[in-house]
């Protein structure tokens, strides 16, 4: 099974992705460690035996990534093996998050605890404190190492 990342490290065909490429990016800023924190606790209460964000790669299905090129230097096929069963989650709920931690506040970020819930026991239908409902792109939280396949020239 093939996957697709993108990243702004450069790799070659064959290696593996690097280990704790996300956890050292959320290390720079607080409050994304916070909210990273409060994820892993979460995952650990409602969803024990998927794995970490802090330990993973997110990836798309090739017509997902396709829809992603946006700043970002390399996308990279990667090979999954069939014994690895990645977690699927939504994607939206990871970029809504995302936009949360630009404003820099903590707990306009806890206060979404039931979207952070919904991100690992993945329902029907994701709503934010707002009422907004988030559409449902599918995000693959695969464990590194991960072996590239390819590099794909989209530029």
């Amino acid at each position: 099974m093939f996957l697709y990342h993108f990243s702004d490290l450069e790799l070659s065909v064959n290696a593996n992705f690097p280990v704790g490429n996300f956890a050292k990016t959320v290390a720079q800023n607080p409050i994304a460690q916070k909210f990273e924190e409060e994820m892993e606790n979460i995952r650990r209460n409602y969803t024990p035996t998927k794995p970490s964000r802090l330990n993973c790669i997110f990836a798309f299905d090739n017509a997902t990534a396709e829809g992603f090129k946006t700043n970002r230097k390399f996308l990279y096929e990667l090979d999954i093996p069939e014994t690895l069963h990645p977690s699927i989650h939504n994607y939206e709920v990871g970029s809504f998050f995302s936009e949360l931690l630009l404003k820099n506040n903590i707990q306009l970020i806890l206060s979404e605890v039931t979207l952070m819930e919904d991100y690992w026991t993945c329902p029907d239908l994701y709503i934010n404190s707002n009422g907004q409902i988030l559409k449902f792109v599918k995000e693959y939280l695969i464990p590194v190492p991960v072996r590239i396949n390819r590099v794909i020239n989209w530029n």
